[in-house]
């Protein structure tokens, strides 16, 4: 079973079944199963959402260690974030059916390479807000960011976003440019 220690050097262990991942959804709107929006990526980027999710799914060993989530939380920094990360993804692998777990799997790895490109594109978008830069520049600027990002096949053989069901969250749109920092939202 999938395991991190934190940074008191307590191990903790993470898996995952239906109920827990429907309660999880439906407390903290974070849906493991989603394969629409990639929350495994928002959970990489986002240490304070990683720390949530991993709070609520190993509540029962936090309640029996005689802590708070929010001291369990304390002992979540550093590599421990990387870590808990890898025992989250090891504990989804071992859930999902082989099926789902490729969508996610090219979903997470999709994500990563879209926010790779971002990073190379983002000075470019900067000169766009830029008004000494001429307009046929712009016009150079929008096609080779419209030519740089990744596409989405639209016609996804998905029914539901969910393996668990229709999420509170409408699917995103097909193409999108990455969420910034200010801009992710939190689950």
């Amino acid at each position: 079973m999938p395991a991190f220690k934190d940074s008191h050097d307590r191990q903790w262990t993470v898996s995952l079944d239906g109920i827990t991942l429907k309660e999880l959804r439906d407390a903290h709107k974070i849906d493991l199963s989603d394969v629409v929006d990639s929350v495994y990526s928002q959970l990489k980027r986002d240490p304070a959402l990683l720390t949530v999710a991993v709070a609520y799914l190993c509540s029962d060993q936090i309640r029996d260690a005689n802590l708070t989530p929010k001291k369990f939380a304390a002992g979540i920094n550093g590599i421990v974030i990387d870590d808990a990360f890898n025992a989250l993804w090891g504990a989804a692998k071992l859930f999902f059916p082989p099926s789902l777990w490729s969508v996610l799997s090219m979903r997470l790895e999709h994500e990563e390479k879209t926010q790779a490109e971002w990073v190379k594109m983002k000075p470019w978008v900067a000169m766009l807000n830029q008004p000494e830069v001429p307009t046929e520049i712009k016009e150079q600027i929008f096609a080779m960011l419209g030519n740089a990002l990744p596409s989405f096949d639209s016609s996804s053989p998905m029914e539901s976003p969910s393996a668990t069901g229709q999420g509170d969250t409408p699917p995103s749109a097909a193409t999108s440019l990455p969420d910034s920092a200010e801009s992710t939202r939190a689950a």
